[in-house]
């Protein structure tokens, strides 16, 4: 099981590798380990999406 530090880890370079298309990425992976049956990946996927919509949320919090 990953850590929450992993998670936001991940989930920022996740973020700096695709930008504006991170999360519909992170959907894709997450739709992708779910179709193999790996069910436990889908899940950190989900966990790494809400981390990157929470920074999204602060980034714009911090700028405006």
């Amino acid at each position: 099981m990953s850590t929450d530090l992993d998670i936001h880890h991940t989930a920022g370079l996740w973020l700096e590798l695709h930008g504006d298309a991170a999360i519909p990425e992170a959907r894709k992976m997450a739709g992708s380990m779910r179709e193999r049956g790996d069910l436990g990946s889908a899940d950190t996927w989900l966990r790494i999406i809400v981390a990157l919509d929470e920074m999204r949320t602060m980034n714009s919090r911090s700028v405006s």
